[in-house]
Formats: structure tokens, sequence, C-alpha cells
């Protein structure tokens, strides 16, 4: 995904499914679905790539890069991101190039087969003109980037 493509993706959360097919950002494709009534449903435009949608309104909310496998099963992003995400690589990296996190959380155990992960930290990316939208750095136990997301921050569930 180059940062163009990014970038319009970035623009595009919020917006429900049939527009971006319309639009032509996505093509028309099924999508998966983790559990029987999820929440939830996911497009994978690439590997290492996911793509969520409230399950009711099938409105974009967030899109998901995978740095680093934290299951034998997970897929790593292969490609780059822009930066200052791509070099931001550890926690230490993340807060030195964004500042101080809105929003933070501490390291805790998440249930199998993931175990125990490294917390997060998330910025509100709406100065940079991206409206009602955050990046969240995801680490593992050493604090290290295992996922880069952008969402959504206030999501409309009503």
């Amino acid at each position: 995904m180059n940062n163009s493509d990014l970038d319009i993706f970035i623009r595009s959360l919020g917006s429900d499914y049939e527009q971006m097919v319309k639009g032509g950002l996505i093509k028309p494709s099924a999508f998966i679905e983790v559990c029987p009534e999820p929440l939830t449903l996911y497009l994978e435009p690439e590997a290492g790539v996911s793509f969520g949608f409230w399950a009711e309104t099938k409105i974009f909310e967030f899109i998901h890069f995978t740095m680093k496998p934290v299951t034998q099963y997970g897929v790593m992003y292969a490609g780059s991101l822009p930066e200052p995400y791509q070099s931001s690589v550890v926690q230490s990296k993340v807060r030195e190039e964004f500042g101080e996190p809105f929003r933070s959380k501490a390291p805790f155990t998440m249930p199998e087969p993931f175990g125990p992960v490294g917390g997060l930290d998330a910025y509100d990316l709406t100065a940079l003109g991206y409206k009602n939208t955050q990046v969240v750095f995801k680490y593992d136990t050493d604090f290290n980037v295992i996922a880069v997301v952008f969402s959504l921050i206030e999501r409309s569930r009503a």
C-alpha cells in the first residue's frame, strides 16, 4: 500500500462499505467473520493488513497493520508505512516522535492464544487533518511495535 493509498483509506474511515465499493476504493468481496454474530467484519486487502467494519452498519472503522505477528498464524505486513510510522518501531521511538499519547494502556494479558502484551499508545490525528481519527501503536512485552492501527476515535454504534 503506497502513501497516497494509505492517506485515502485513513480519510475514508467512517464511510460505509457500499460507498467505498461504488467509489472504487475497494473491490466487492466477502467479509471475514471470526465468530458467529460478530461485532466486526473484516476484509484483508493484502497480507498483514485488515480493514474492520462495524457489522451492523458496515461502517469502516479501522485499518490494522501487523508489524510483528503475535501468534503462529499471524501474517506480517511486508510493505512499509510512510514516515514517521515506519521508523517508530519501539515505544521510546514512538513517544519521541509523537509525544505523550492522549490514551495509553499498560501491559496486560490477553486471552489465549495471545498471552501477555506490552500495552498500547494512542495519538489523535485531528491536527494533521484526519477528522475523528487516531493512530494506535500496540506493543509486545519488550515494547516493540507489533501493530499500527488507524481508527475512528468516536464510533457511532447507536
